[in-house]
């Protein structure tokens, strides 16, 4: 099993989330903090980082637009700063979409299901 906490340095939210882990940690061996340090993270809506060439992309932008859901689109092909971001938060994989929602949790090439579960969760 394996549980991944994202959290953002300038977050005080992340705070508890952080606590979660550390409790987390003596008791599950794989759980990760993945800290996106200084980096703003957007707490108006919901961030999809991928690439114009990735289907996956292209259907996971589809949902949000049919649930009429605002988001910021970062193509990460020519964006140095978002690959960083996108290998940070998939231990290393350039993983994509990935959907970060303004609570801080992620989606890594969600289903159209995982997706639209999410969404009507609330986003934020």
């Amino acid at each position: 099993m394996r549980l991944e906490i994202v959290v953002a340095a300038d977050c005080e939210a992340c705070e508890e989330a952080h606590a979660i882990a550390r409790e987390m940690r003596g008791r599950l061996p794989a759980v990760q903090t993945v800290d996106l340090g200084g980096e703003k993270m957007r707490r108006d809506g919901i961030t999809v980082y991928g690439t114009t060439w990735c289907g996956d992309c292209h259907r996971a932008r589809r949902v949000l637009d049919q649930y009429g859901t605002p988001y910021t689109w970062v193509g990460i092909d020519a964006d140095p700063q978002a690959q960083a971001t996108v290998l940070r938060l998939n231990g290393g994989l350039r993983s994509v979409p990935t959907v970060v929602f303004p609570d801080g949790s992620v989606l890594v090439e969600p289903s159209n299901r995982a997706h639209a579960d999410r969404l009507k969760e609330g986003v934020a």
